[in-house]
């Protein structure tokens, strides 16, 4: 049986990710991590690179890189997407099993980001039932489903994952300069060592094939990342610059990852131009026939311009709010008066939350 420290399970499900501050980038508001740089990828394209690897001993000392994809290995068992019988957390019950374990034809484990996955799975569970039963569960799911070979191999990769969630929430504790001292020179500065200490020490606590497989696409659109964060930042060069540079660094990321950036890039680009047109003065019939050029559903369109319509109506009736409300602020009342009449207000002309809501925020900007 697996036995390991309760502290350095309960360590392991705390999030290591913190603020230091915010910095403007291209106009662009950046916060950058306390320690560590996670950055995450589409799961399905991590998936498709880090299959391939496998884990040829229990130890991970010794270990090689699969020649087949994970649809033309020949998986000979796997853990279920479900328990067999009540879930052994609250948090848990009725849930999917997120990750699994498979094995190969040879018995050997398959390390892929489902096993980081179903790592993860058990360990959020230790809010609810004692770190040890946890993994003993995880543990019994393993040996239940898998070869005794493939099982030996999860449970040391699971010592392995767990002495990196440990040494990286250590790493997280360092102290650094108070917000108010920080400059983005030095914010920046502080992400790109972060992202790279934590790289290493994930080297250090695992196998360099269970870093590929956990972490591979992540590190890579880590490293996209920084390199348009450092572009975006430098004032010496040109939108046009800035542009083919950032052309550059999207071309080095692995064809996957690419095809999502690029997806993501068309995405902002028409959200952008949906929220121009919408706030401009073309008539719905005019916007309508915008939003069909740009592409959008019929079912988006219609939701867009119902919000028109509503922000419309929201605007004429804040309107006449804004009548009484600035009448009220010269009525001579003192300002807790003021403040509890402006309130019995909104709630005379606003009706939902919703409403209450913007009313608030515009009295804000106002």
């Amino acid at each position: 049986m697996l036995t390991k420290s309760r502290s350095l399970l309960v360590v392991s499900s705390v999030c290591i990710v913190g603020a230091v501050g915010w910095f403007m980038v291209g106009g662009t508001a950046v916060q950058p991590s306390n320690s560590v740089v996670d950055i995450s990828v589409n799961k399905t394209a991590q998936q498709s690179m880090s299959r391939n690897v496998l884990v040829t001993n229990a130890l991970g000392e010794s270990s090689s890189v699969a020649s087949e994809t994970p649809t033309q290995q020949a998986v000979v068992a796997q853990t279920p997407r479900s328990f067999s019988g009540k879930a052994f957390a609250p948090s848990i019950e009725d849930t999917e099993i997120d990750g699994r374990l498979t094995a190969d034809a040879a018995g050997n484990l398959i390390v892929d980001l489902d096993v980081r996955d179903l790592f993860d799975y058990f360990m959020n569970t230790v809010a609810d039932v004692e770190p040890e039963v946890a993994m003993a569960e995880l543990e019994k799911l393993a040996r239940g489903h898998l070869p005794a070979s493939a099982a030996d191999q999860a449970m040391s990769l699971l010592v392995d994952y767990l002495h990196y969630k440990e040494a990286a929430v250590a790493y997280g504790q360092r102290s650094m300069l108070p917000a108010e001292q920080q400059t983005p020179e030095y914010q920046l500065a502080m992400l790109e060592q972060s992202f790279n200490d934590l790289k290493e020490i994930r080297r250090a606590t695992m196998s360099r094939e269970a870093v590929e497989a956990f972490f591979g696409l992540e590190e890579a659109y880590g490293e996209y990342t920084l390199s348009t964060i450092r572009i975006q930042s430098d004032a010496d060069l040109s939108p046009q610059e800035q542009q083919l540079q950032m052309e550059q660094a999207r071309a080095q990321l692995p064809e996957m990852i690419q095809k999502s950036e690029i997806a993501l890039q068309q995405d902002i680009e028409v959200t952008r131009d949906v929220n121009t047109l919408m706030q401009s003065s073309l008539t719905d019939n005019e916007l309508e026939d915008q939003l069909v050029g740009l592409g959008l559903e019929q079912a988006a369109i219609a939701d867009a311009l119902a919000y028109r319509e509503q922000q419309r109506n929201f605007n004429t009736v804040y309107q006449r709010y804004a009548i009484e409300r600035e009448q009220l602020q010269q009525s001579g009342l003192s300002s807790k008066d003021v403040q509890s009449e402006t309130e019995r207000l909104r709630n005379k002309y606003f009706h939902n939350e919703q409403g209450l809501t913007q009313a608030r925020v515009r009295d804000l900007s106002s």
